[in-house]
């Protein structure tokens, strides 16, 4: 349920998925992920500083920079269909 609203776009269920990634809850705990998709919940405007807080310095600097590159994939992504939608 979570990542449909994710991967629809809305922010707030982004910054939720981002947690239980981090977490493990329901997904298996993967703290690359987790960033991916802090990092697009903030993209799309969620608040996301308790999260980041809270989780921010658990992943390694790889899982980080790997994260980085998977969100501006998605972003670019994103951008180009609705470039071809609208």
């Amino acid at each position: 349920m979570f990542e449909a609203a994710a991967e629809a776009g809305l922010g707030p269920a982004m910054a939720n998925l981002s947690v239980m990634y981090f977490k493990g809850q329901g997904l298996p705990q993967d703290y690359m992920l987790g960033h991916m998709w802090l990092m697009l919940a903030k993209a799309a405007g969620a608040d996301t500083q308790q999260i980041n807080a809270a989780f921010g310095s658990k992943a390694s600097t790889d899982q980080v920079n790997a994260a980085q590159e998977r969100a501006m994939g998605l972003l670019k992504s994103y951008a180009l269909q609705t470039d071809q939608d609208g």
